[in-house]
């Protein structure tokens, strides 16, 4: 399935089974316009490929601890996205954070959606807890 900037647009809610949706194996976006407007997170491989009742359990039990765990050593839990240009050069429109503080205004800097806020929320949680 090719998914670009105009399939994103073509975009329609899903109301099939929910059992029948699986992650992304791929977890790099290529067209350009479409990554500057759908952050994604490199996720562990392990989870890529699983059905979405699979990840929502990682998540709710692994994920606040994987995205911890990048943080505390100065790594992004987003997915570094490239384009090809003329040139066939990468260009490469994120990359991993070298302290907390880039962490944050990467993932402050690239809100698009909802999920960016999310992610946002989550990373501001992981750097800054409450004790």
């Amino acid at each position: 399935m090719k998914i670009d900037e105009a399939a994103w647009q073509r975009r329609k809610r899903y109301d099939g089974d929910a059992d029948e949706l699986y992650l992304s194996q791929k977890q790099v976006i290529l067209d350009p316009v479409l990554a500057s407007k759908l952050r994604t997170l490199n996720l562990p491989k392990s989870v890529r490929g699983s059905t979405l009742a699979r990840f929502e359990s990682w998540w709710q039990t692994q994920g606040y601890y994987w995205i911890k765990d990048l943080v505390d050593n100065n790594q992004s839990p987003l997915a570094v996205h490239q384009t090809v240009s003329s040139s066939t050069k990468p260009i490469v429109l994120s990359s991993s954070a070298q302290n907390d503080s880039d962490m944050s205004s990467i993932v402050t800097s690239q809100k698009t959606t909802i999920f960016d806020d999310m992610l946002a929320e989550l990373v501001n949680d992981v750097l800054n807890p409450k004790k």
